[in-house]
């Protein structure tokens, strides 16, 4: 979940789980068109990890990101909500910039 929020006191080992985050974005869109999938796992707290890994591996069309575990998916949450409150927050100065 690093990858995904970080916190105080743990911004490298934050910022090299982000940057495995941004190689699999990349990589999911390059890869589509040929039909490879790729999916980056965040997980929290669960035991249950493998037999979800193994159901997303044998998907269709598998996600791009997949939280295991509630507080990984709280987390998640509550990372939105931040910032989605900043983009409301500060909504007037970001558009003030368009061209």
């Amino acid at each position: 979940m690093a990858g995904f929020a970080t916190a105080p006191g743990t911004g490298l080992y934050g910022a090299s789980k982000f940057a495995v985050e941004g190689i699999t974005e990349a990589l999911h869109g390059e890869l589509a068109p040929l039909g490879v999938r790729v999916t980056v796992v965040e997980p929290g707290g669960s035991a249950k990890a493998a037999k979800a890994i193994v159901d997303v591996i044998e998907a269709a069309d598998p996600p791009l990101r997949l939280q295991l575990g509630a507080d990984a998916v709280d987390q998640v949450e509550a990372e939105f909500a931040l910032v989605q409150g900043e983009l409301d927050t500060w909504q007037h100065v970001s558009l003030s910039t368009a061209v």
